[in-house]
């Protein structure tokens, strides 16, 4: 599976469009799309994104609550078969959310990223 390539939020661009080049890059992209996504934003379908603004920021979420959102988000994008370790921090006065996961692909490696 590939995709048009992103870097720095564009489309990469030599003299063509580039492909992600494997299945860890795609969903890395994927990934970091998916949960960068304002619950919202997306205008052809509101319901997708991460419901930030009305579960998560400024309300005093709990961790479970927390964790609960993020791994459905991880477990929909196409290419990761499990979670292999998941932690995420809520910092109220400043909020933000420090996110750091490691997932299992469909063909057996892993990812992390720190979000």
């Amino acid at each position: 599976m590939t995709d048009l390539l992103l870097r720095y939020n564009d489309l990469a661009v030599n003299t063509d469009f580039l492909l992600t080049r494997n299945l860890a890059e795609q969903v890395t992209q994927a990934l970091t799309i998916q949960l960068k996504t304002l619950q919202g934003e997306w205008f052809l379908d509101e319901r997708v994104g991460i419901p930030y603004f009305t579960e998560i920021l400024g309300q005093k979420p709990h961790k479970l609550t927390l964790l609960g959102i993020f791994r459905e988000a991880i477990l929909k994008v196409d290419g990761v078969s499990k979670i292999n370790q998941i932690n995420v921090d809520y910092e109220q006065q400043n909020r933000t959310v420090k996110l750091n996961f490691e997932v299992e692909l469909t063909d057996g490696s892993k990812v992390k990223l720190n979000v």
